[in-house]
């Protein structure tokens, strides 16, 4: 099998598709799927067989899974959404208590049994159950001698060949959530209050072209600055960090929908963008103050939910939500990850004056016309 994602453009080559020959590769490619290192969780890999790719990665709980049976249901459904037909469930431990008994059966088999009957209702089907615990993994499917070690297999570290690949292809696996949830985190207060000054002087600029005329030559000028900035993320190497007022720029520049949008559609180019442009969005919302910071965070979110980095594009639209409740397309960005939506699937955005062009009428999703989550017209 072969875990891969496919670009919304085709004008920049794809990077090379990651290699999943067995379980042992799968076991290890997890935490890049995740983004993190998962502990105490189940993660189901859902699998395209025909595509032969890597399709919806979801992470819950253990404890959740166990206690709430409804979310079983609620998982199963989300995969068969995306129009997977079969998945793998991994179950990751941690804990003095990880390590199974020898010969005795695997924890969780319950679990596992409850997800199975839930997916199989949905119509799909369970092509391997994996439990990992104490650096080792075994099968659900094979607990004999002639088939799986009692004492399971050893989880290859970080000089894997899966590991070098997933790392090659932008892939980061963090050591635990709280890490991946620390790269959203605003700076130290110095910083802030250093660069705040910085988006003062930006948006004073911007308040003083108040005719249509300055407004429009305002845009232009911050337009050009925003594809500047977009120009130099070739992904040779890692996204330089701005100088206070060129970076101060660009944050009131995307309080502008039109700009922002501008960006939106840009990473929508080629999937090549997604991971650089992903880095330049989070180091503006770590910089910005906190009203400056919603679109940053929106066009985060989505650079990750592109990437396939489901779990930071969810941590980074909920920030985004916090800030402004009704920032429309943080909303509708939130419901089609809460919906399960593979990102490989679904439609490229277009530009508003193509959609006008075309006559054809707005539509939720293309660039500028969204919709908030109680369905009125937002950012």
């Amino acid at each position: 099998m072969t875990g891969s994602s496919s670009g919304a453009g085709d004008c920049e080559p794809e990077p090379p598709p990651l290699r999943v020959q067995g379980p042992a590769d799968l076991v290890e490619l997890v935490p890049y799927l995740v983004g993190f290192h998962p502990s105490d969780s189940v993660v189901v890999v859902a699998f395209d067989p025909l595509a032969q790719r890597v399709g919806l990665v979801l992470r819950a709980d253990r404890a959740d899974l166990r206690s709430e049976p409804e979310l079983r249901d609620r998982l199963a459904n989300h995969v068969a959404r995306t129009g997977a037909w079969e998945l793998v469930v991994v179950v990751v431990a941690s804990g003095d208590d990880a390590m199974p008994l020898a010969g005795a059966a695997l924890p969780d088999v319950d679990l596992v049994t409850g997800i199975t009957e839930a997916v199989t209702r949905e119509g799909l089907s369970v092509a391997d159950a994996l439990y990992v615990g104490s650096g080792r993994w075994w099968s659900y499917r094979c607990r004999g001698e002639g088939c799986c070690p009692l004492d399971g297999r050893p989880v290859r570290g970080p000089a894997s060949r899966v590991a070098a690949e997933a790392t090659y292809a932008g892939l980061v696996a963090l050591p635990d959530r709280a890490a991946l949830a620390a790269g959203l985190d605003p700076l130290g207060r110095e910083e802030q209050d250093r660069f705040g000054v910085a988006v003062e002087r930006a948006a004073v600029e911007r308040a003083r072209h108040r005719g249509l005329r300055e407004r429009g030559q305002w845009r232009e000028a911050a337009r050009g600055r925003v594809q500047r900035a977009l120009d130099r993320l070739d992904g040779s190497g890692p996204v330089p960090w701005l100088p206070d007022r060129a970076a101060g720029r660009l944050v009131v520049a995307l309080g502008d929908v039109a700009i922002r949008d501008d960006a939106w559609l840009w990473m929508e180019q080629a999937s090549s963008r997604w991971m650089p442009a992903l880095e330049l969005w989070r180091q503006l919302a770590r910089r910005a103050p906190a009203p400056y910071r919603v679109p940053p965070l929106f066009l985060a979110s989505w650079a990750a939910w592109r990437s396939g980095s489901g779990a930071l594009a969810r941590l980074a639209v909920e920030r985004a939500l916090e800030i402004d409740p009704d920032y429309g397309a943080a909303g509708l960005l939130e419901q089609a990850i809460a919906q399960g939506m593979d990102p490989r699937t679904a439609p490229p955005l277009v530009p508003p004056a193509a959609v006008a062009a075309a006559g054809c009428p707005e539509r939720p999703g293309a660039a500028g016309h969204v919709r908030d989550r109680r369905g009125r017209a937002g950012q």
